[in-house]
C-alpha cells in the first residue's frame, strides 16, 4: 500500500472517531434530567430497608465507591450507628433537588415523633442507568418543630 492510501485510511479513521465523539456528546446532552420522584424513590427504598434491618438491600442502593470502601458488615455497622435516628423518623420530607449530569443532590428532612427535625443532603450518582447514594451529610441548620413545606412521605 502506498503512502497516499495509508494517509487516506488514517485520516478516514480519525474522522470516524471524531464523529463518534461528537455524536456521543450530543446524546449525553439530550438525556433528560431525572424526575425528582425518581431520586426520592431511591432514598425512600434505602430507608425502608434500614427500617426492616435489611442491610443487604440497603447496601444495593449505595454507590460503587461506597461499596469499594466498605464491606457489607462494615456498612451495616455504620448504618446501625449513624442512621438509626433516620430509620426511626416518624415522617420524611424532601426539599430541594439539584441535578448536574450524572450527579444529584436531594435535601431530606427527618421529623421525629417529638417534632424535632434533622436535615441531610443525599448525594446521588447515576451508575449504569440507576441512581445510587454516594454520600449523606447532615445539615448544620436547625429547624423549628413545625411543618416543613415539601413532599412528605
Amino acid at each position: 500500500m502506498n503512502r497516499f492510501a495509508k494517509a487516506s485510511l488514517l485520516l478516514c479513521f480519525f474522522c470516524i472517531c471524531a464523529a463518534a465523539v461528537v455524536m456521543s456528546h450530543r446524546t449525553l446532552e439530550r438525556r433528560p434530567a431525572p424526575v425528582p420522584q425518581e431520586l426520592f424513590a431511591v432514598v425512600q427504598a434505602q430507608l425502608v430497608a434500614f427500617r426492616a434491618d435489611d442491610f443487604r438491600s440497603a447496601y444495593l442502593y449505595a454507590a460503587s465507591g461506597v461499596q469499594q470502601k466498605l464491606s457489607l458488615p462494615q456498612y451495616e455497622r455504620l448504618a446501625r450507628r449513624d442512621y438509626k435516628t433516620m430509620a426511626q423518623a416518624q415522617r420524611v420530607e424532601f426539599g430541594e433537588v439539584a441535578v448536574e449530569g450524572s450527579d444529584a443532590e436531594v435535601q431530606v428532612f427527618f421529623v421525629a415523633a417529638d417534632g424535632a427535625v434533622r436535615g441531610f443532603v443525599y448525594s446521588l450518582v447515576r451508575e449504569a442507568h440507576v441512581w445510587k447514594i454516594s454520600t449523606v451529610r447532615e445539615l448544620e441548620e436547625q429547624w423549628p418543630n413545625e411543618r416543613l413545606s415539601g413532599l412528605s412521605v
